[in-house]
């Protein structure tokens, strides 16, 4: 029982980031700027707010069901610690972006050579290989 309670553990840590962050964008959407941004050239129209309302809604019963215990009661042997695990990383991220300076992720010398390299590429009239390229070649 322990070697499957580890399992389900480390799937579940490993997939509560991204359940998360799929929860997130419709929820930004809805509450933070609703109405607010540009529609694209296909969008879902009058069932946009419907379907953001669906995936927030789906993803959260997604994230409840990854972050629950598998048995009950609850015990140390039985308690799933992938929240602790998530909850974790989510502090350490925090604090490391509160307290590394800038520089130390990307130096302003680093985005400027690439500025540079991009502003070159486009200057000659070149580009640099990406899915156009490749789709040429097939």
């Amino acid at each position: 029982m322990l070697i499957l309670l580890i399992i389900c553990t480390v799937v579940s840590a490993g997939g509560m980031p991204t359940i998360a962050a799929y929860a997130f964008i419709p929820a930004l959407r809805l509450f933070v700027t609703p109405g607010k941004l540009k529609t694209a050239k296909w969008n879902n129209g009058r069932f946009s707010t419907p379907f953001l309302w669906i995936s927030f809604v789906w993803n959260l019963f997604v994230l409840t069901t990854l972050i629950s215990p598998y048995y009950f009661p609850v015990s140390a042997d039985t308690f799933n610690y992938a929240p602790v695990i998530f909850g974790g990383v989510t502090i350490f991220a925090l604090c490391a972006y509160w307290t590394v300076p800038q520089d130390r992720w990307l130096s302003q010398q680093k985005i400027k050579e690439i500025r540079d390299n991009e502003a070159w590429d486009r200057a000659q009239g070149t580009r640099s290989q990406g899915s156009d390229d490749v789709a040429k070649d097939l």
